[in-house]
């Protein structure tokens, strides 16, 4: 995606899609929140504004990381658990975003999709 400057797009000009990528770059932390925004060609108040859209108001802040005086085999092991900590967090919203997705379509469907006749039942 070509980057734009941060008044180009609002928050309505991109899919679906792209504003869950959007958020779950800012909860993987491998990359700033500015170079996020410029990267889906939004501002930072934007990406910080589809997260509250995704995931609610009461979604927990990213975490930083901490700078410390480890023995080289604590570091390590602090290195994988943070690893894992963001795999979590990543696959956690990616829960939301399809437990929100799967709500959409049963509200346009008008019903439980459970109910709905597949192919087998014809």
């Amino acid at each position: 995606m070509k980057p734009a400057s941060n008044t180009a797009y609002g928050p309505g000009s991109h899919s679906d899609a792209v504003r869950q990528a959007a958020v779950v770059g800012l909860y993987s932390r491998q990359e700033s929140a500015q170079a996020l925004a410029e990267k889906f060609g939004v501002s930072r108040p934007t990406l910080y504004a589809w997260k509250t859209q995704i995931l609610g108001p009461e979604a927990p802040d990213t975490m930083k990381r901490k700078k410390s005086a480890l023995p080289p085999e604590l570091e390590e092991l602090e290195r994988q658990r943070e690893i894992l900590q963001r795999d979590i967090r990543e696959l956690q919203i990616e829960h939301d975003l399809l437990k929100t997705a799967s709500e959409m379509i049963k509200k346009e469907l008008g019903g439980d999709l459970r109910s709905t006749p597949g192919p087998e039942q014809g």
